[in-house]
């Protein structure tokens, strides 16, 4: 899949439509932001990955952001989409779990502090990057 976009050139075309919107670095990561949040209530982790990282990886690089910092991004908004309605995965092994006693709905609503942590630590981590890039710094 990531040659066949690349092969399309689908990627680059991507940064370049983003760059025609006149949208700073921080633009363009609030619209990546929200769509992994609108496509993780629908997808699940695998595919959104399958879907979007071929054209989010490169833009999103170009910009000056760190892939490593990305790739921790990526993965908290994938969790927050693992506990969101309708689809949300987690929801529903919670529920079978339990055979039945907690409800998806039951479930969606105890699980909102946490979807609200997970918002609350992508915004931080945007704020200080070195949070996330410190070990990775202190290894090399």
């Amino acid at each position: 899949m990531r040659m066949f976009l690349s092969l399309l050139g689908l990627p680059r075309s991507a940064v370049e439509a983003i760059n025609d919107l006149g949208l700073d670095r921080y633009g363009v990561l609030v619209m990546v932001v929200v769509v992994y949040l609108v496509l993780g209530c629908f997808f699940d982790g695998i595919s959104l990955l399958l879907m979007t990282l071929p054209i989010t990886f490169p833009m999103v690089t170009s910009m000056g952001f760190d892939p490593v910092w990305f790739g921790v991004i990526v993965t908290l908004l994938m969790e927050v989409g693992m506990i969101t309605p309708p689809v949300g995965l987690n929801l529903f092994v919670l529920s079978s779990i339990t055979k039945g006693e907690v409800s998806v709905t039951s479930a969606a609503k105890a699980s909102l502090p946490y979807w609200l942590i997970l918002l609350v630590a992508v915004f931080v981590f945007t704020l200080f990057p070195n949070i996330v890039l410190w070990l990775p710094n202190a290894l090399n």
